[in-house]
Order: C-alpha cells, then sequence, then structure tokens
C-alpha cells in the first residue's frame, strides 16, 4: 500500500477513529528567548548559547523537513482520492478529516 510506504497510514487510516489517529502538526522555530529571557536576537545569545541554539535550530529543521514530506505526501494521496471518486459524489467527501 502506498500510504504505508509513505509513512502516512497511521495519519489517514479509514478504519481508526478520527481521536486516535496522530495530527501531524508544524514543529516551532526555536526562539533565542527560550536560551535566555531578553534576547531578541542571536547577537543577544553568549557563545553556549549560540551553541545550544545551534542545536535547537538543527532539530528543528530536520523535524520540519520530516513535516513537509509527510504533509506532501498526505495532500498528494488526499488528491488522489478524490480523483479517483466519482465526481457525482465528490462534493460529499470534500473537506472530510
Amino acid at each position: 500500500m502506498v500510504a504505508k510506504g509513505k509513512g502516512i497510514w497511521d495519519y489517514i487510516n479509514p478504519e481508526t477513529s478520527q481521536e486516535l489517529r496522530p495530527i501531524l502538526v508544524k514543529p516551532e522555530e526555536p526562539a533565542f528567548s527560550e536560551l535566555h529571557a531578553n534576547a531578541a536576537s542571536y547577537i543577544d545569545l553568549d557563545a553556549t548559547e549560540r551553541e545550544a541554539y545551534k542545536f535547537m535550530y538543527q532539530k528543528y529543521k530536520t523535524n520540519y523537513d520530516e513535516y513537509k514530506v509527510l504533509h506532501t505526501a498526505i495532500e498528494t494521496y488526499s488528491a488522489e482520492i478524490v480523483k479517483s471518486v466519482s465526481p457525482s459524489i465528490v462534493s460529499y467527501i470534500r473537506n472530510c478529516e
């Protein structure tokens, strides 16, 4: 099954109730203030905080890249489902969760 190969089956499995399906959440970019209360930019961090921020940002990028892949795959798969349905009943499945 294509959805399993793309890693999205848990997100779209119609046999799993919506309450039990995981929700794909877009990761948030780390804030400088997470490392230093008054930091508004990278320059406001000391050397140790900058290293920690680099690590946090790399982790964010990795999570964001994974999010983009999954989000795109879910959107593509959803579009394929809609294309496979008779045009006369598409309105019944549009915007379904």
